[in-house]
């Protein structure tokens, strides 16, 4: 978290892409960054969390030497990978990209223009949409706790209905929120050095709701820009993997037992067990389809994180 970086801004945004074995989706997100990104200066970073793949060829082939490419020796997750990134970059800001994703407008110069002109905004982020260009998940309304996820689950999604605009944007206004997505995270490369990097003790999963929380305590705003458009991938699959989902769970353990202490991850992990049984209950009662093994997977795995 402590992490520190020093240098002088020499371009308006660096963007930092961190790549682990998704080659073609890199290369499909920086063409797209080309392909719209004009009005401001810019350079593009890659840290490679050492893929088996060469993804550094494909960059030159495609790119030429424009790409400033990082290779790791190992794979050390997406916050410090990250940091890795943001230790050499030039930028006045820093947008974080996921290879997963794709603009479908001047999206950085947005965000960027936005931070920019409020001093008080830490970090900001575009709105996202799943493949087909439905809107998908682009922040937390509120800060990530129980409100906006556990108590979601027990009382089978109504508690969203009690806050406007839980997940994404349907107005043309910026709207503040908890934490916007680390899939497209543009931040100020000022308040990085107030509040520091990403906590190193998160490999994946809730480090941009943990540097959100930073941010906010040092007085600053995280704010969703729906004028910014994004196609993020991954918000079209449900899919459960065993793997990611066991590091979903490590990474919000973390993230509540540092921001809110022992107890309220307990009590959180005794809602989501709550909430997945109460679903099972009245899929079973109304006569509806349900993925029991889905459930039952998540029931083991959140068994499993009481000993991560």
């Amino acid at each position: 978290m402590n992490e520190k970086m020093d240098n002088q801004y020499g371009i308006d945004v660096s963007i930092i892409l961190v790549n682990y074995n998704t080659t073609d989706l890199l290369v499909q997100a920086i063409k797209s960054v080309y392909q719209y990104s004009l009005g401001f200066s810019f350079e593009i970073i890659v840290v490679d969390n050492n893929s088996r793949e060469n993804p550094q060829k494909a960059l030159k082939d495609n790119f030429n030497d424009k790409i400033i490419f990082l290779p790791l020796s190992e794979n050390i997750g997406f916050g410090r990978a990250n940091n890795e990134g943001i230790k050499i970059s030039r930028g006045r800001n820093i947008f974080l990209l996921n290879t997963d994703t794709y603009l479908l407008n001047n999206a950085i110069k947005i965000l960027a223009d936005y931070i920019d002109a409020h001093p008080k905004v830490g970090s900001c982020g575009g709105s996202l949409f799943s493949a087909d260009l439905a809107p998908t998940y682009s922040y937390h309304r509120i800060p990530y706790g129980i409100w906006s996820y556990e108590i979601s689950v027990v009382t089978l999604g109504l508690s969203r209905l009690l806050v406007k605009h839980p997940f994404y944007n349907t107005t043309e206004k910026p709207i503040r929120v908890g934490n916007v997505s680390g899939a497209n995270m543009m931040i100020r490369h000022d308040i990085l050095k107030e509040v520091g990097l990403f906590d190193p003790i998160f490999f994946m999963y809730c480090e941009e709701a943990e540097l959100s929380w930073r941010i906010r305590k040092a007085g600053y705003y995280n704010v969703n820009v729906p004028q910014a458009k994004i196609v993020h991938l991954e918000g079209k699959s449900s899919q459960i993997i065993e793997k990611r989902k066991l590091m979903e769970l490590d990474g919000r353990k973390k993230y509540y037992i540092k921001t809110r202490g022992m107890r309220y991850y307990l009590f959180a992990n005794n809602l989501l067990l709550i909430g997945v049984n109460l679903r099972i209950f009245f899929y079973h009662l109304l006569g509806r389809k349900i993925d029991e093994e889905r459930y039952q997977t998540i029931k083991r795995l959140v068994n499993k994180a009481y000993n991560l």
